[in-house]
């Protein structure tokens, strides 16, 4: 009797035949954003000094390791592969006409453009004197961090987007940020760093502060902690041995809150929009440049990839960091990525086609296997939340990410200023002076009582001296309780709470199981 067929596995492929691209669909437009490949910590731990040695990171920190150019390499021999071998997208050897390649300012993400470079284009005959380096030098474009609102308005230390700045500074005072830090960890976790069993965040927080030696630590700086341990793991160099104990317990909690922390910090409406959504709004000016609109309706002069003299282009590389692919998933809420944070050299494919009948639709890839083991796997296909499958249309695309794409970034991006304090606040009536405006009025009342109260003095000294029936006896009192009957008594305006800027509102948090 023959065996019968896996209805599951049928109908998964089923549905993957259904969403692959007819044969008949024109491929216009491919825009790739991609995260840099392993590199060093960013910085030491001074807790970590046991285990460090000179050696561990000969090329610096922060640095493109040699793993982390092999996963671009392999990155750019998967993406040869599919646009120049199978589609034959773009020519084999690099045309600045066809191709744009853009980079954060910063020397991993350079590095790492260049390395899957070197791979996408590998020309028949050297362009040297040097007949084994077959290899074309191809230009790779960047512009300063404090200018960089495309790649790096998350970062608060260029601070490109002074708003984004604003929200960062709130975050630690959000609803989703205190939630986390009254949730219970693992007793496991707990135990491993010594703090009491089923701890809170923020006990957690407090131990890491101390075995990391890294004073008034908060949890919105812990991934400093869990990616020095990754970096380590990966290149199976010695951590702390509160690292691995209970299975990597405390490990495991640590990238557990990377993992959250990495999307909270786009979890507003207003966060994504000046984040994920600036790119998006390029990626749709892309499309639409492609497609001969005019006039382009995401024109916007504070957009920077606008290369002149280069209307063909129709390959768009940008290397990023993790923060970009995050922001990207985040703005376009595709839940089931979500958890965890990207990984080396992941990557997001954003493939516009056109059908015979003119029709237009995206198709969202995202690569996200090991880029040194899997790198020849296609990767998941996502459905973006709005779109009815995951040949998205370009109207749905747009109404999908119109509350998400700044109509206007140099606007959006400007700083909030603090609400003035109300014209009827006390403190501020009265022109320029910085007594409140009732002082005046009182300083007139007080003299007209020590007056009318000299007055009775004289007239009784002169009754009593008539009479002489009896001694005077004044009382400070009565003075005091005459003051009383005229002391304002409207209550003053809270002039600080007046003057917080506008807070951002956040969805319910979404974090990673421990796993």
């Amino acid at each position: 009797m023959p065996a019968m067929p896996n209805w599951t596995q049928l109908c998964v492929l089923t549905v993957l035949a259904l969403c692959q691209p007819s044969s008949q669909d024109e491929l216009k437009l491919v825009q790739i954003l991609f995260r840099h490949g392993d590199r060093a910590p960013t910085g030491p731990i001074p807790g970590f000094a046991k285990e460090e040695k000179p050696t561990d990171w000969p090329n610096g920190y922060g640095q493109l390791t040699t793993r982390g150019m092999n996963m671009h390499y392999n990155v750019g021999r998967y993406f040869r592969q599919r646009y120049i071998d199978q589609l034959k997208f773009v020519d084999a050897n690099f045309n600045f006409r066809q191709t744009y390649v853009r980079s954060t300012d910063v020397d991993r993400t350079l590095m790492s453009a260049a390395s899957q470079l070197s791979a996408w284009y590998t020309p028949a005959t050297s362009p040297f004197n040097v007949s084994t380096l077959v290899w074309s030098p191809v230009p790779v474009h960047t512009v300063p961090k404090t200018t960089d609102r495309l790649l790096r308005t998350f970062d608060a230390s260029s601070n490109p987007c002074a708003r984004y700045g604003q929200i960062a500074d709130d975050w630690d005072v959000s609803a989703n940020y205190k939630a986390k830090l009254a949730e219970v960890l693992d007793e496991q976790a707990c135990k491993a760093v010594g703090a009491p069993s089923s701890c809170t965040v923020a006990q957690f927080v407090d131990r890491i502060s101390v075995l990391a030696s890294i004073p008034d630590l908060e949890l919105s700086g812990m991934w400093r902690v869990s990616d020095a341990l990754l970096c380590r793991r990966q290149h199976d160099l010695a951590v702390p041995d509160w690292v691995t104990q209970d299975d990597n317990a405390a490990y495991k909690a640590l990238r557990h809150i990377e993992d959250w922390g990495m999307y909270e910090m786009f979890d507003s409406p207003e966060s994504r929009r000046l984040t994920g959504g600036i790119f998006i709004k390029q990626l749709l000016y892309n499309m639409h440049h492609v497609l001969k609109t005019k006039p382009n309706p995401f024109a916007d002069n504070s957009l920077q990839e606008q290369p002149d003299g280069q209307d063909n282009l129709k390959l768009f590389l940008f290397s990023g960091h993790d923060t970009n692919v995050a922001s990207v998933l985040e703005a376009l809420e595709t839940d089931h990525f979500r958890a965890l944070a990207p990984p080396y050299a992941s990557a997001l494919l954003f493939e516009t086609y056109q059908r015979p009948d003119g029709s237009i639709y995206i198709q969202l890839h995202y690569k996200n296997e090991s880029a040194l083991t899997a790198w020849q796997d296609d990767g998941v296909v996502l459905t973006i939340k709005g779109c009815s499958s995951s040949n998205c249309s370009l109207e749905d695309f747009t109404a999908a990410t119109k509350a998400i794409v700044p109509k206007d970034i140099n606007a959006d991006c400007k700083a909030v200023s603090p609400k003035p304090a109300s014209t009827s606040s006390p403190t501020t009536q009265g022109g320029n002076s910085s007594r409140p405006a009732h002082d005046d009025n009182l300083t007139g009342v007080i003299l007209g009582v020590l007056l009318a109260a000299l007055g009775v003095i004289v007239i009784t000294y002169f009754v009593l001296r008539k009479r002489k029936s009896r001694a005077i006896s004044y009382h400070a009192e009565a003075l005091h309780r005459r003051l009383d009957v005229m002391e304002d008594e409207e209550d003053d305006e809270d002039v600080f709470t007046a003057n917080v800027p506008n807070m951002p509102l956040y969805r319910s948090g979404r974090g990673s199981s421990l796993a």
